[in-house]
């Protein structure tokens, strides 16, 4: 793609689209690899990893009637007027699709996807929705 000078890195609107067009395809074959590997036998224990799991659950529940006890941060002591929520409900990156319109959101769901050309013709045809609602 870079050879086509299509994504600009800098600019937020091209990578909404790369985002769009490539994170559910990544999270897709993250769930292939992640299923196969813990499905996978080891030859030490002649098992695979999820039945380890789930044997050691049987024998040594953990985590499972546990209280949740939330951590004292001493830094919000010094600030009574924080009201961010706590770390742990964050997320790390926020989508770049949701600045978008709600309409720009919904034609984009709308869109079939070809996977032609690596996805190149996709992220053009992306690209072009976005164009047409923000400018």
């Amino acid at each position: 793609m870079e050879e086509e000078h299509i994504p600009d890195p800098l600019n937020v609107l091209h990578l909404a689209a790369l985002h769009h067009i490539f994170v559910p395809l990544i999270n897709e074959k993250l769930g292939v690899w992640k299923t196969a590997w813990s499905h996978h036998r080891m030859q030490t224990t002649r098992s695979t990893p999820a039945q380890l799991w789930l044997t050691g659950q049987v024998n040594n529940p953990v985590g499972l009637d546990a209280a949740v006890v939330p951590i004292e941060d001493p830094e919000e002591e010094l600030d009574e007027g924080n009201i961010e929520q706590p770390h742990a409900e964050r997320s790390v990156f926020h989508s770049l699709l949701c600045s978008l319109p709600e309409a720009c959101r919904n034609e984009l769901r709308s869109i079939i996807r070809t996977n032609s050309n690596h996805g190149i013709d996709d992220v053009q045809t992306t690209l072009n929705i976005i164009n047409s609602y923000i400018s």
